[in-house]
């Protein structure tokens, strides 16, 4: 693990995996969990750089692993180019602090699941829409069924958004009691691609690998 370089990072907690890590209370029998999540950092190709439980979302919890990761790619002469995480501007200043210059970007497959969510199931389109919604954040040339080009400028995601909205207006409207928390996820997802967080992408950097 020491010896993995890093050119980019993925990182994420996953709460599933802590769920059996606990112990029954004498006093009560009562289950206790003993941590939140686990907190992993990855690299490109997917492989695990660093990993930790945890018992909150905070940045500070984790910072250690991303400070020992600084001197790790210090003494491998390795230039970190961009972090992946689902907390992109909510981290960026201890992102920043430790990495100065550095790229923070919004994970895609968080981008997507927080607009896929809110989508009935039982709808039949639900599978087109879901799929669609993922291309926005492609070149028109990339739609294939894997990613072979960087994600676009903000402009070009921005129209797909538009173009993508127009499109399914009428299937994703209303269908659930979730109208409002689309709508201000749309809202908050346009924020990010303003800001440059979904754009540059390189291809397989993401916390779904």
């Amino acid at each position: 693990m020491l010896r993995l370089l890093a050119p980019w990072m993925s990182c994420d907690h996953t709460f599933k995996t802590v769920a059996n890590i606990a112990y029954k209370r004498p006093s009560d029998g009562k289950w206790i969990k003993l941590y939140n999540s686990v907190f992993c950092i990855l690299n490109k190709k997917g492989d695990i750089l660093q990993w930790q439980f945890t018992r909150s979302e905070n940045f500070n919890e984790v910072s250690a692993m991303f400070l020992d990761l600084r001197r790790r790619l210090q003494c491998q002469n390795t230039l970190l180019e961009g972090i992946i995480t689902d907390n992109c501007c909510k981290w960026k200043e201890g992102f920043t602090r430790l990495f100065p210059g550095t790229p923070i970007k919004l994970d895609l497959f968080h981008a997507v699941q927080r607009f896929v969510k809110t989508l009935s199931k039982r709808n039949p389109y639900h599978r087109a829409v879901s799929r669609d919604y993922g291309l926005i954040f492609r070149y028109p040339k990339d739609l294939g069924e894997r990613r072979t080009m960087p994600t676009p400028e903000p402009s070009v995601i921005l129209h797909n958004l538009d173009q993508f909205l127009s499109k399914w207006k009428d299937h994703t409207r209303r269908q659930t009691n979730y109208y409002c928390q689309r709508r201000k996820g749309h809202k908050n997802i346009k924020n990010h691609i303003l800001k440059g967080c979904l754009s540059n992408i390189p291809v397989g950097c993401c916390t779904s690998v």
